[in-house]
């Protein structure tokens, strides 16, 4: 046993490892501090980068603005944290018994709390009726999912799925999803989506992103949708989507024969599509199709995606073009197994099969090619010796946190990859009712009668919110 601990001691190396090299003879970094060690039951997290609201929970925050360092989160109790979702001055952590906590700010109503104004340290999140069983952070807002599939939607106002742009202090449901079973959701700075139980996808925000087609470019109508939209495509028919995620403007969604999509701009070639065309509606990523996909993942102007046998490729803007998937590279010409990658706006974090992490990116405007070099961290704290690396997560913001101990995330799962490629016919499509969005573009199109007068009207499920403006 004590030379089993001796080859994990030899194997990890001090703090980070920035890109001068280390020391020969590295000390001993301490990141977990000895009065956290014995509420280490279960998961726990610790975290580096930008703390300017106090992210991090560190008992001094102004002495840790930006902790080039790896910190550990403090607590006083043994949360056993299960996963951690990171917004932009605000972060969620979730336990394996289901009780929720945050830190950081609540300036524009993150928290869905008002009892508090700023976190400090964790504070358990208290809800009288909501009972949460997944939390997601966006930039600027939280987005809950009850325990009855419900959607709600707290803080800045544009992208909470109703007509108000009012930011919002509490939980609100959004009304156009209440009927519906939602089990997941996504977002970036100007788009959102949410899957039902039967892999139907529904989306709002700046139109151009969502993947509804040319009605809405060629008629003019609205730049934003306030309230969500069936996003329509035989292919989402004939098979469930299984993940979404959201870039700046660009969209992915993997669906459960392992086929991959994108929409969206593409002038950085985060579609994946040997094109830099805007992309309006749903398009097969044919780059992709002689991979098993099981994880996707977008940044602000990239996408990456990670395969069953554990291989991840990147496509976008990483320092420089790649118009098409390439195979992640941490070293000079060296690849590695991965078991997740964790991409937010410019900053993106790998967790490799072998439990090593590695960080690159920075914005893209300021950043030399090098700051997309893969950069692996090196800890040698003895507490985390052994211990097993169960997430990765970034923020737009700048900082990161790594989950120890904690849920095991499951990625691809009920992906049927026999159907890949498989086109739906008419036999296999089930009759649908006409939708909003059918009606709608079918008026508009329509020849103009001497007698009558062509409109548009909108349903609790589809609702158009008449802004030019653009988010």
């Amino acid at each position: 046993m004590f030379k089993k601990l001796d080859k994990l001691k030899n194997k990890v190396t001090e703090g980070i490892n920035d890109k001068l090299g280390g020391e020969k003879e590295p000390k001993v970094t301490t990141i977990i501090q000895p009065a956290d060690c014995t509420n280490l039951v279960g998961g726990f997290v610790i975290a580096f980068g930008d703390n300017h609201e106090n992210q991090l929970a560190q008992t001094n925050p102004q002495s840790s603005y930006s902790n080039k360092n790896l910190v550990s989160i403090p607590s006083s109790f043994k949360p056993n944290i299960a996963y951690v979702t990171c917004g932009n001055d605000h972060c969620f952590f979730v336990a394996k018994d289901g009780k929720i906590y945050f830190t950081g700010s609540n300036k524009l109503g993150q928290f869905g709390s008002a009892t508090s104004s700023r976190a400090d340290q964790l504070t358990e999140y208290r809800h009288t009726v909501l009972k949460a069983k997944k939390v997601f952070c966006g930039e600027y807002n939280t987005a809950f999912i009850s325990d009855k599939g419900q959607l709600y939607l707290t803080g800045k106002g544009e992208l909470l799925g109703t007509l108000s742009t009012d930011t919002k202090m509490a939980p609100t449901l959004v009304p156009a999803l209440s009927s519906y079973t939602i089990e997941d959701y996504a977002t970036g700075p100007k788009h959102s989506y949410a899957v039902d139980k039967d892999g139907n996808i529904y989306g709002w925000g700046k139109s151009d992103n969502l993947g509804i087609g040319n009605f809405v470019k060629v008629k003019k109508i609205t730049k934003i949708l306030r309230e969500p939209m069936l996003i329509e495509s035989p292919a989402f028919v004939a098979h469930k989507v299984t993940s979404i995620a959201c870039g700046d403007d660009h969209t992915l969604c993997l669906l459960n024969n392992g086929d991959v999509y994108a929409w969206g701009r593409g002038d950085e070639g985060q579609l994946g599509n040997q094109s830099k065309d805007l992309k309006v509606s749903p398009t097969l990523v044919e780059s992709l199709q002689n991979y098993k996909v099981r994880q996707i993942s977008c940044g602000a102007f990239n996408s990456s995606m990670v395969t069953v046998e554990d291989d991840c490729y990147i496509w976008g803007q990483y320092g420089e073009h790649i118009m098409t998937p390439q195979l992640l590279q941490v070293g000079y010409k060296e690849s590695v197994k991965v078991k997740q990658i964790a991409q937010n706006s410019y900053y993106n974090i790998v967790l490799s099969t072998s439990n090593d992490i590695y960080t690159f990116g920075a914005d893209y405007k300021i950043a030399t090619k090098d700051s997309w070099t893969p950069t692996k961290l090196y800890i040698n704290d003895p507490v985390l010796v052994g211990k097993k690396v169960t997430q990765v997560a970034a923020s737009a913001a700048n900082y990161y946190m790594i989950v120890y101990e904690g849920a095991d995330l499951k990625y691809g799962t009920n992906i049927d990859y026999s159907k890949k490629g498989h086109k739906a016919t008419a036999k296999d499509l089930p009759p649908m009712p006409q939708s909003t969005y059918a009606k709608n573009k079918a008026a508009l199109f329509a020849k103009p009668s001497s007698t009558t007068t062509t409109t548009t009207t909108s349903t609790s499920s589809s609702k158009y919110d008449h802004d030019e403006s653009v988010l």
